[in-house]
């Protein structure tokens, strides 16, 4: 009996002490396009703990760039990335989907990306550094979006 009691407290204390597999968060975004402009916005994205140093994230968002003559565009975000962590800090690679709502073609393109976060908590609090690598066309001109961006967000884990 005794071993049995002992062995459920060192796994309710294990249980306590692991970090969580998956995280949903929030964030906001400022984007410094090369072609379009300054641009900001709101995102969601879902990170999955694969092993204790490698994880995947994903994430879609909104961003609004204001274009010369007064005008805007919209840009949806479609994100996967595979990222390293080492403590508080990450860096990682991926791919999207840029979907604009101009004259503006869709594109394929990629971005490197590196942070770091604290967990407070039942919460964590998130920074990165991301440089997105996306060409697109409006008629027959290039449009280079490619451009750095700081992303400043919130977490949720749970199981």
């Amino acid at each position: 009996m005794k071993k049995a009691l002992a062995l459920g407290l060192a796994l309710v204390t294990l249980v306590s002490f692991t970090p969580k597999a998956h995280s949903i968060g929030v964030f906001g975004s400022w984007w410094n396009s090369n072609d379009i402009d300054n641009g900001f916005g709101l995102g969601a994205n879902h990170q999955i703990q694969i092993i204790p140093l490698v994880g995947a994230d994903v994430r879609v968002s909104w961003i609004n760039f204001d274009v010369d003559g007064g005008e805007s565009v919209n840009m949806f975000p479609f994100e996967a990335a595979g990222y390293a962590k080492l403590g508080l800090f990450y860096a990682g690679l991926g791919i999207g989907y840029y979907v604009f709502d101009s004259d503006i073609d869709n594109s394929l393109g990629g971005f490197i990306f590196g942070g770091a976060s604290v967990a407070l908590a039942d919460l964590g609090v998130f920074g990165e550094l991301k440089y997105t690598f996306v060409e697109t066309e409006i008629s027959t001109l290039k449009v280079d979006a490619s451009g750095i961006g700081l992303n400043l967000g919130v977490t949720l884990p749970f199981f």
